[in-house]
């Protein structure tokens, strides 16, 4: 197989050079470019389109990280950008903007607090990550994922009339872009007389950011979950970092309940606990599985399938990873595999 080519953009000439020495120690990965600002980026993506990865810096003179993002992905949609970059405040609100805008992760600088051994192992898995995905290679924990038949997969009829009361949403890599493109894609109405639960895999430095970002969306009204809180129409609860977001009925109410279990396909939290805490309850739901690496959300999907729920998840084509959503895909357990951009208007109009 042919190596996985990779851009390293950093005005920073000592990270510049630590980072080739650390992808040198690989012999699958080959750096094709290297840049100094977004600029010099952009100009070389054009000129080089066998490039496949993309670790980019966001502090840059000329043009910087978070600027670049919309115009290397405009040259070439399927390039998987990697934030490298500080994680200090100013930093974090700055990577979780670029997840929104289409960088498919994010890795912390090595300092005195991220020993380097730690960081170069993390670096190379997620290059070697999106490089394989690239390629339509899934990591070998997903092995209903690599299996995939050339074929659609199987789709379980709707049914002629299903009315929700919750909708779950689960997403990993690449899944803040995805969430805004989906509730922003939703009316005031719908909004306003459902009530939607996420569980994204991130960091607990980013989940307050996250709500914001989503929040920037006038119309909509996010917050992080709070344990023993009972649910309300016309709000989006985030599930907080290193908690499983489940829902209990507790005297006809449907209430939070946050849960320090253990991690579940090595997440916590984890969709496949929220996942399952919707399919013992009576009300209807439909379940969302967005871009992400691994399987999360599989085994819960199952449970809610089973109950007679409903199960969505977004196509290869425009996920980051098709990991979470392959996995329920190729299960036969949804109703509808669908690009990213007609998730919204596909629920709204199916399930009104």
């Amino acid at each position: 197989m042919n190596p996985i080519n990779i851009m390293i953009v950093d005005d920073s000439v000592v990270m510049r050079s630590l980072l080739e020495k650390i992808i040198s120690q690989d012999s699958a990965i080959k750096i094709v470019a290297t840049a100094g600002n977004g600029q010099e980026a952009i100009d070389s993506i054009k000129n080089n389109l066998t490039i496949d990865v993309v670790l980019l810096d966001l502090q840059m003179p000329v043009m910087d990280g978070l600027h670049a993002i919309p115009y290397l992905l405009e040259v070439k949609p399927k390039l998987k950008i990697i934030i490298v970059s500080s994680l200090s405040a100013p930093g974090a609100k700055c990577t979780i903007e670029a997840l929104a805008l289409g960088a498919a992760d994010y890795i912390e600088k090595p300092t005195n607090k991220v020993v380097l051994k730690q960081f170069s192992d993390d670096l190379l898995s997620k290059i070697h990550t999106f490089g394989m995905a690239i390629r339509g290679i899934y990591p070998e924990t997903d092995v209903i994922v690599q299996n995939i038949k050339e074929e659609t997969p199987y789709l379980k009829t709707k049914p002629s009339s299903f009315k929700p009361e919750i909708f779950a949403i689960a997403s990993s890599t690449g899944g803040p872009r995805a969430l805004l493109e989906i509730l922003g894609g939703l009316s005031d109405d719908f909004l306003n007389t459902n009530i939607i639960l996420i569980t994204q895999h991130i960091k607990n430095d980013f989940v307050d950011l996250l709500v914001n970002n989503i929040n920037s969306i006038s119309k909509l009204n996010c917050k992080k979950a709070v344990d023993h809180e009972e649910l309300q129409n016309g709000t989006i609860y985030l599930a907080p970092s290193d908690s499983h977001l489940e829902i209990q009925k507790i005297k006809g109410k449907l209430i939070v309940n946050l849960s320090d279990a253990p991690p579940e396909n090595f997440c916590r939290p984890s969709a496949d606990p929220m996942f399952n805490s919707l399919a013992k309850l009576p009300e209807k739901a439909i379940a969302i599985i967005l871009t992400g690496i691994g399987s999360d959300g599989l085994n819960g999907a199952k449970s809610m399938a089973e109950k007679g729920d409903i199960i969505i998840a977004q196509d290869q084509e425009t996920s980051v990873v098709w990991g979470m959503p392959g996995s329920v895909a190729n299960a036969g357990i949804c109703s509808a595999i669908l690009p990213l951009h007609r998730i919204a208007a596909y629920i709204e109009k199916s399930f009104k």
